[in-house]
């Protein structure tokens, strides 16, 4: 079985309030905390792997993952190929943040629609891996900056970027709090979802934003602040 993985970021075990107080969880919890997570080690990772690769006749429980193992590099490479060209083929909407789906969704009338444009969704650029930090399509640059390890460009982008999105994944990948609370508190409904969950994954480093929080999980609830209330109530258990 292959499995690329576009958002790497988002652990395998995250933290989800209800399946926190099964006992399985807590047993994994504790296991992640023990600094010995032994076979369980990779499930228990803060991040995942880009790819993974399993013999699921050797290793049904896919517990050891050969992607990077030389001897299996050709069906790795066989299998990428493959999931590529079915991604155009049916040309895999996957890659959009919420708000910007909604918003391709508003601006073609449908979500099909715009994703059957490459001019305004270049499914390609992103299929192949390779995005810019400077690419004129914001979806292009959200899969970049979650792809890059250079902290200078980073900041350079943060400073000229537009794109609620894209400000959400700059500031989950600089960890910069103050940027996704602007995020938060701004228009975009589906950008502010996309900023609270960063805050989620971050855990500990979210600290600061307890107050942003406090305030959005006490607020009374409407329609348009449905899922920021939400959140914020769960991010806050994790603190108590």
């Amino acid at each position: 079985r292959y499995t690329r993985n576009f958002l790497p970021q988002v652990p395998s075990f995250p933290w989800l309030t209800y399946m926190e107080k099964l006992q399985s969880s807590k047993s994994f919890r504790r296991l992640q905390s023990s600094g010995n997570a032994g076979r369980f080690s990779d499930f228990l990772a803060a991040t995942k792997p880009v790819e993974e690769l399993y013999d699921l006749d050797a290793d049904p429980d896919e517990i050891t993952n050969l992607a990077e193992d030389p001897a299996h590099r050709q069906t790795r490479e066989r299998l990428r190929g493959e999931l590529a060209e079915w991604m155009l083929a049916t040309r895999d909407s996957g890659f959009l943040p919420e708000q910007q789906l909604m918003e391709a969704e508003k601006s073609a009338g449908s979500i099909r629609e715009f994703c059957s444009d490459e001019s305004r969704y270049p499914l390609r650029r992103l299929v192949a891996g390779e995005p810019a930090l400077d690419d004129p399509n914001p979806a292009v640059r959200y899969h970049a900056v979650l792809r890059s390890t250079d902290s200078a460009a980073l900041h350079r982008q943060l400073a000229a970027e537009s794109d609620p999105d894209v400000r959400a994944a700059l500031a989950w990948s600089l960890g910069e709090i103050d940027t996704l609370s602007e995020v938060i508190e701004s228009e975009h409904e589906w950008s502010r979802v996309l900023a609270l969950n960063v805050l989620d994954i971050l855990g500990d480093a979210a600290k600061p934003a307890i107050p942003l929080l406090q305030r959005l999980a006490e607020q009374k609830e409407t329609p348009q602040n449905l899922y920021d209330r939400w959140l914020s109530q769960r991010i806050l258990t994790r603190f108590r």
